[in-house]
């Protein structure tokens, strides 16, 4: 898959934490669950929230969509729970 490569491709010529690296993930991440791969797509959202607080900040609008979007996900995969608490710090950190 073209987004798969392109990830890759980011990685090894800008790194891991670089804002376009980040939004790759994040896309990817929306792509598996749009299709239904919703392990990879948990894996993903897990990751890409984690490296967005530490590469630009827990207030930064990318890691906030990605903290939704991982909500999302785990909306979809049954875990309301978790779910929740994310959409919980998203209305903290947005205030």
């Amino acid at each position: 898959m073209l987004e798969e490569e392109v990830l890759l491709l980011r990685k090894q010529v800008i790194g891991e934490q670089h804002p376009n690296t980040l939004t790759s993930i994040n896309n990817l991440a929306m792509t598996y669950h749009h299709r239904g791969k919703l392990e990879e797509a948990e894996k993903l959202g897990e990751e890409v929230v984690l490296l967005c607080k530490q590469a630009i900040g827990e207030h930064h609008p990318k890691t906030l969509t990605s903290m939704n979007n991982l909500a999302s996900i785990y909306h979809t995969c049954g875990k309301l729970q978790e779910a929740n608490q994310l959409k919980k710090q998203l209305l903290l950190l947005s205030t």
